[in-house]
């Protein structure tokens, strides 16, 4: 019996935040491809020490987006690749 690894790598992205004045940026990064088995979590970190350090500033978009992109760079946000052949 042949075992199949079910797992393949993911291509994911992360968002940074990041607050002028009264205006909030949410600026996408590049997309990774995260290995299977491997988190995502030290790929997102360096987007979210960012966005948390710059992106509360501006009320009241700020703050909110600003938990929304540290949420979701816990685990990256998954690029559709299409469907398999």
């Amino acid at each position: 019996m042949i075992s199949e690894n079910l797992e393949v790598e993911r291509l994911v992205r992360f968002t940074t935040v990041v607050s002028l004045g009264f205006m909030t940026l949410e600026i996408p990064s590049r997309v990774h491809r995260i290995a299977a088995g491997q988190s995502a979590f030290a790929h997102g970190l360096p987007y979210s020490l960012l966005s948390a350090s710059l992106g509360w500033w501006a009320l009241p978009w700020g703050p909110q987006r600003t938990w929304e992109a540290l949420e979701s760079n816990r685990n990256g946000i998954t690029v559709p690749t299409g469907m398999p052949l």
